[in-house]
């Protein structure tokens, strides 16, 4: 994977180095944010995240600048700023449900999912389960398989730490990412 990384990385900066639209430019900041992340430089995630994220404005942006930073939210999660996180993906679960558009459900689920890890996280173990349920259902019953396959393990452990049965939630998610 650090390899792929490293490739992505790679191409991203070549990409950059020429003219390219504001637009195209954000993709591929998201891109080497995710790659940054993937390789544990979170300071590098971040700041690439942010140039993307000041690359969203004027008309019809907010979108794009919601999905920055529930991209950022993720990544002050990995570095252990869970409040901050927390916020950021509450004010944008908030903006994605009120600004819904076609194809945006999955990422909806996604940003809910990684607010229930981040909860979990925290320890508030009952909310985390109270968030990642309807994650989970909606997820299979739009055979939403990546979605499954990051949040089912999280919800079995949230679900495990409730003293409930977590075993086939674990082992479906597992068997989804492999």
């Amino acid at each position: 994977v650090l390899e792929a990384d490293g490739e992505v990385l790679d191409a991203t900066a070549r990409f950059l180095a020429q003219p390219v639209a504001p637009a195209r430019r954000r993709i591929a900041l998201l891109n080497a944010s995710f790659a940054h992340a993937t390789q544990g430089d979170l300071a590098r995630a971040i700041e690439c995240v942010e140039e993307a994220m000041s690359l969203a404005s004027g008309p019809n942006t907010e979108y794009d600048r919601q999905e920055c930073r529930a991209q950022r939210a993720t990544f002050f999660m990995m570095r252990g700023d869970l409040g901050e996180a927390e916020s950021e993906l509450r004010d944008s679960i908030t903006f994605f449900v009120k600004a819904a558009r076609e194809g945006s459900y999955q990422d909806l689920l996604r940003v809910r999912g990684n607010l229930g890890f981040c909860l979990l996280m925290q320890g508030r173990v009952e909310e985390s389960a109270s968030i990642l349920r309807p994650v989970i259902q909606e997820a299979q019953r739009i055979d939403a398989r990546d979605v499954l396959a990051i949040n089912a393990p999280v919800y079995g452990l949230a679900l495990a730490r409730l003293g409930e049965p977590a075993g086939p939630l674990m082992t479906q998610g597992l068997r989804l990412a492999y």
